[in-house]
């Protein structure tokens, strides 16, 4: 934690292994507010496209108005999740260009003067492609060329994208929004001709083959043969976008009709309703900022932080310091994120649920940058899974929020800390220093700590002690914020330190702020890390 001293632990445990599955896994990257020549619809097109391919048991990573950092991360999560037999799709909406028979995608905030300025300032599809090589089924869609900005070069292609795949192994169909040296449009409603027919043909029950034919007749036809979408593929399998187990069809209907859960070990589940909201701020820490818009879909959040008389009998053992004889209603403590993951697991099958973590620790995490993190276990997260898993930076920070609240609280339910939050006023009362709280830890003599669950008034949302008490683990590698829209963010793919939210007993207001971005290393063991649990809906 980047807060609190540091110390190093040696765990063993015995090792859940999750069977690996064929997974359907779309990127989906909408670029709207160009510094140069901004477009209309891109964003709606890829909202739209994101939104039915969620509907449709896709795992969606998103992202929309991406800087080239921006496109760099999203597609190293892509990478990094694709396995030999998945399907994986691509769809991309915003400014394209073709240069020296490659095809390169233009970021929000490119900087071209120059035809050499290209391979540095744009990104080349070739390296998404690259990264997707490896599934069985690739489906690529270019909702691009949609205006070219550089039309006063000559060796950059006035309109149109290069069909330079043919080097590509696996089975790939790609579907271009227009044939070359034509230009697409980008439509006076809310979508592009191209994109709106194609909403409409991903939701019915056409073969791949049949559907893309059909969009190039419906666009044809649509701008008076204007725009001739063309076809690419090498496809042998078949494949269709509705499957026979049944999708998530009227999902926003069906979030609004959620309710509140108790589960069969007396988990009190509280509904947390999908919507937007900003994330970060402008007015704290560095690392808290730029404020960015984040779009998140509804889940099912604990009510309480983790008891360590639940921890106990789920996993058979209690990490917790104990700082009263009645523990067995005080948030678990002194637990790793490891631990974390493999409680949420253990808690699964306990329940008959899927388990959400894939925990692989024969393979040293190369996404782990942290030389002090003694275990490095490789570990996937499947977010359809109806499991439980830590939450998510973000649905930490929705939920903390209370949703989409009328008035902002500087704290999780409330502007006055004293009304919401164990904190730091022991401690501070007493004049200890960090060290000297370490030291008493250490020696087993502290005499203050966490304190029983759902002692303090909750937020609006009915969730206790998201300031204060304990600090809660989340799945997000710590990482820096950027201005791009997301869509259910699941943090950077690598890193040095784990998410951890809400602030502990043991330290001041400023820690426990809503917006507070803290991180510790994941195999970190310490008297004020606790665990909550979310369930996707």
């Amino acid at each position: 934690m980047k807060k609190i001293s540091t110390n190093l632990f040696i765990i063993v445990f015995i090792i859940l292994i999750l069977p690996i599955h064929s997974e359907r896994i779309a990127l989906v990257v909408g670029n709207n507010d160009y510094e140069k020549k901004p477009l209309n619809n891109a964003y709606n097109d890829a909202k739209g496209i994101a939104d039915i391919l969620y509907d449709l048991d896709f795992q969606v990573i998103a992202g929309y108005n991406l800087d080239r950092k921006g496109m760099d991360q999203i597609v190293d999560s892509l990478g990094n999740i694709t396995k030999s037999d998945d399907t994986v799709l691509f769809y991309y909406s915003g400014h394209a260009v073709q240069y020296e028979a490659e095809n390169y995608l233009l970021p929000i905030n490119y900087n071209i003067v120059s035809e050499s300025d290209i391979k540095y300032e744009a990104f080349p599809l070739n390296r998404i492609l690259d990264k997707i090589e490896k599934a069985k089924i690739n489906l690529v869609f270019l909702d691009a060329c949609r205006d070219n900005p550089f039309s006063f070069h000559r060796s950059i292609k006035e309109n149109g994208l290069t069909n330079n795949f043919s080097g590509k192994k696996s089975e790939i169909l790609i579907s271009y929004a227009t044939s070359q040296g034509e230009g697409a449009e980008d439509g006076y409603g809310d979508h592009s001709p191209y994109t709106k027919n194609l909403i409409e043909l991903i939701n019915s029950e056409n073969k791949i083959e049949d559907l893309v034919k059909e969009l190039a007749i419906r666009v044809n036809a649509e701008t008076n043969n204007k725009q001739n979408p063309w076809i690419s593929s090498s496809l042998l399998s078949e494949f269709y976008f509705r499957t026979n187990h049944s999708p998530r069809t009227n999902r926003q209907l069906n979030q609004e009709m959620l309710t509140n859960e108790i589960t069969d070990l007396g988990i009190e589940m509280v509904q947390v309703k999908g919507g937007s909201f900003f994330m970060g701020t402008d007015e704290g820490d560095s690392d808290e900022k730029p404020v960015h818009k984040v779009d998140i879909d509804s889940f099912f959040m604990s009510e309480y932080e983790v008891t360590q008389e639940l921890f106990n009998k789920v996993m058979a053992y209690n990490p917790s310091v104990r700082f009263a004889r009645e523990w067995r209603d005080m948030p678990v403590n002194q637990v790793t994120w490891y631990e974390s993951i493999l409680f949420c697991n253990t808690l699964s099958e306990l329940e008959g649920l899927e388990k959400c973590y894939y925990i692989d620790r024969i393979g040293k995490d190369k996404n782990n940058f942290n030389q002090m993190d003694l275990i490095k276990w490789n570990v996937q997260c499947d977010f359809f899974a109806n499991g439980y898993r830590l939450p998510t930076e973000a649905e930490w920070e929705y939920a903390a929020q209370e949703g989409e609240p009328k008035q902002l609280y500087l704290y999780s339910g409330s502007n006055n800390i004293e009304d919401i939050a164990w904190f730091g006023t022991e401690r501070n009362s007493k004049g200890l220093s960090e060290e000297e709280m370490y030291n008493l830890y250490k020696n087993n003599k502290l005499t203050f700590g966490p304190q029983e669950i759902g002692t303090k008034q909750a937020n609006k949302l009915g969730i206790y002690d998201m300031s204060g008490n304990v600090w809660e683990w989340c799945w997000d590698w710590m990482g820096v914020y950027t201005d791009s829209v997301e869509v259910n963010p699941t943090g950077p793919v690598s890193g040095w330190s784990r998410v951890t939210r809400g602030g502990g007993f043991d330290h001041p207001e400023k820690w426990c702020r809503i917006k507070d971005h803290n991180g510790s290393k994941p195999d970190y063991k310490y008297y004020n890390l606790g665990i909550r649990l979310v369930k996707s809906y």
